[in-house]
């Protein structure tokens, strides 16, 4: 009896100690309440990151280089006027190149990794394949030529592994995408390239060129289909024409893509057409007036003539001056109701 007492005295006690422990105040209620507010403002308002972005000229390398050059830069490349912004790599015109020149050597590139296995396995970690499969994965990369300053993710080679750098590369820079428009490769250095981080509030640091604009830099938004054939642009003609996705210019072919249908801002200069050439597809507005009808020709049977359509109370006869809708007209006079008739 004395022990079972004991226990309830103890627990007794204990609950009180508890409840005064943790009893709520005023004052704590309003420490409470701003603590969870700042937490929740916290949580729902998360500030974009941010992050300092090198400018890489063309024909530079601002972290250690994986390889000697396995491509050449183009120094005279002018970023089009209305360029920046969020693109699809499939964007018609985003990369250029030299129609029947390659600007990076893919094989060059591949000997040498495979003849350094250190800088073979860092450069196949930071793409995310295996060792391998360079050869395989190389040989589907397509060369061409950035028509736009592009941030990326640049990773330089340093004791042993792989560094990661924002940068921001220069238009006419050489590099490799992959068959969803991602940049992978900078050829002048041979640095595997990824998708670029903190954009949303970039700082520079680095000489600017001198057209260098922060609200011109294009961030490349991955495919989700892969890309058949890429349509590219000439640098200084902006005549476009088609490479199709892994080869090096020696399948390129004219494009049926007209140049002032490119991304604003590129020249509108092309080729003269020639009689025997068939003008490319474009999209064109539905015309507002409909057409006109036809005068019938000999020869053809009664089975071929539309027939008429008879007016109904209340409508509009329809006419071949003018679409036939499931939704007749309003009435030009006011119609009287009708009077029902005496029921027997």
């Amino acid at each position: 009896m004395t022990r079972e007492f004991s226990a309830r005295k103890w627990l007794v006690m204990r609950t009180s100690v508890e409840v005064r422990k943790f009893k709520a105040t005023p004052t704590s209620l309003v420490v409470v309440s701003v603590v969870l507010g700042a937490l929740l403002v916290g949580c729902g308002q998360d500030e974009p990151a941010t992050a300092e972005f090198q400018l890489e000229p063309v024909a530079t390398a601002s972290v250690s280089e994986f390889t000697p050059p396995v491509g050449t830069d183009e120094t005279d490349v002018t970023a089009p006027r209305n360029a920046g912004g969020e693109l699809s790599g499939g964007t018609a015109g985003l990369y250029g190149g030299t129609q029947k020149k390659e600007s990076c050597d893919a094989e060059a590139l591949v000997g040498y990794l495979q003849q350094h296995g250190d800088k073979a396995a860092a450069w196949a970690g930071v793409l995310g394949i295996d060792q391998a499969d360079i050869p395989r994965y190389v040989d589907g990369l397509t060369s061409v030529v950035l028509r736009t300053d592009t941030y990326v993710t640049n990773h330089g080679y340093e004791a042993g592994q792989a560094t990661a750098a924002p940068a921001v590369l220069q238009a006419g820079t050489a590099v490799l995408v992959d068959q969803y428009g991602t940049p992978v490769t900078k050829c002048y250095c041979g640095n595997p390239l990824t998708k670029p981080a903190g954009y949303e509030r970039p700082t520079y640091k680095g000489d600017p060129w001198p057209d260098f604009q922060q609200t011109r830099v294009t961030v490349v938004q991955s495919t989700v289909i892969e890309i058949n054939i890429y349509v590219l642009a000439n640098p200084e003609t902006g005549v476009p024409f088609d490479r199709p996705t892994g080869t090096t210019g020696n399948r390129d072919t004219p494009s049926q893509v007209q140049s002032e249908m490119l991304p604003p801002g590129v020249s509108t200069a092309s080729p003269a057409a020639t009689p025997s050439e068939t003008p490319a597809p474009t999209l064109t507005e539905t015309p507002t007036t409909p057409p006109q009808e036809a005068t019938p020709t000999p020869g053809e049977t009664d089975a071929e003539t539309p027939p008429e359509v008879e007016p109904t109370d209340g409508g509009a006869t329809p006419t071949a001056e003018g679409p036939v809708t499931d939704i007749p007209p309003p009435p030009t006079e006011p119609v009287e109701p009708a009077v029902p008739e005496p029921t027997s």
